[in-house]
């Protein structure tokens, strides 16, 4: 069973962009969800 992985990136944030750049390296497929555009998801992973 093949897993989806998602990240929550900032443009900004050397772990993102580390992050980014391993998978891409590997061929690994990912979504990547930019939470700098996003005011409301930003807040949501906040509150966690």
């Amino acid at each position: 069973m093949k897993k989806e992985i998602k990240l929550h990136t900032w443009p900004f944030c050397p772990y993102s962009n580390g992050a980014k750049k391993l998978l891409n390296e590997r061929g690994i497929a990912y979504t990547d969800v930019d939470i700098f555009k996003n005011d409301d998801l930003r807040y949501h992973l906040d509150s966690r």
